[in-house]
């Protein structure tokens, strides 16, 4: 059948907090909303974490015919870790994603450069102010749109995070887009100004294989690889590079 699962504010629509292990599987559809469905206050992930302190655990979804997951607030994915948190792996089975969007949704700046922007979560993904974004791995799927917030992917990294090794295989991405600073599928938006290693050095591996996709970056970031950096040479004063990708 079909289930429908809106949290309050601060909530996920599906919590799965650090150190536990979610499989979710059926033939059934499923809508996952975090944070009662707006993004003020302390956010929550449609599927994965909560709050202010947001850490994912692992997520496994196989045989969905129909999820939309939707983050709203800070840091918040649609499927994956929330406001300052990191995520463990995510791998999405023989799956429809009808939609998944990260919180405060936005392609395009609002202020210049991005500095007053707020900071959204990835469509799939995590990771943010620092924190890391755990592996990715999708498999036979079909995803028909799946945005990213202010300042993270679509698929990857929310702000100034790492990610592990995303994996597409087998499957068709539709409407893939990055969020403004931010790749749509690797890393996001990192920055010169932060004394955390981790955000002076975001990086992905990224490997697809037998895939039909159509992937935008958000503005400032690649469709395919890496966001926006505080410095236009890749790397700070002391020589570090910034962000960097493999495909």
């Amino acid at each position: 059948g079909s289930c429908a699962l809106t949290s309050g504010e601060g909530g996920a629509g599906i919590q799965v907090p650090a150190g536990a292990v979610l499989n979710l599987s059926g033939s059934g559809s499923l809508t996952a909303i975090g944070n009662g469905g707006t993004d003020t206050g302390a956010g929550g992930a449609g599927i994965g974490g909560a709050g202010s302190a947001g850490d994912s655990g692992e997520i496994h979804i196989d045989g969905l015919s129909s999820l939309t997951a939707l983050g709203y607030g800070p840091h918040a994915c649609g499927i994956g870790s929330a406001k300052d948190g990191s995520s463990a792996a995510i791998t999405i089975t023989n799956t429809t994603i009808d939609r998944a969007a990260g919180g405060h949704e936005a392609s395009a700046l609002a202020t210049k450069y991005g500095t007053n922007d707020p900071e959204g979560g990835a469509a799939i993904g995590g990771g943010g102010k620092g924190n890391s974004c755990g592996d990715i791995t999708i498999t036979n799927s079909v995803i028909h749109s799946a945005h990213g917030g202010s300042k993270a992917t679509a698929i990857g990294g929310t702000c100034w995070a790492s990610c592990g090794t995303i994996t597409i295989t087998g499957s068709i991405l539709e409407d893939v887009v990055g969020g403004s600073s931010s790749a749509g599928i690797g890393v996001a938006r990192v920055t010169t100004s932060h004394g955390n290693d981790s955000a002076l050095g975001a990086s992905a591996d990224i490997v697809i294989s037998g895939c039909t996709i159509d992937v935008t970056g958000g503005e400032y970031g690649a469709a395919i690889g890496t966001g926006y950096n505080g410095n236009s040479i890749g790397s700070n004063n002391d020589g570090r590079i910034l962000a960097q990708t493999t495909i």
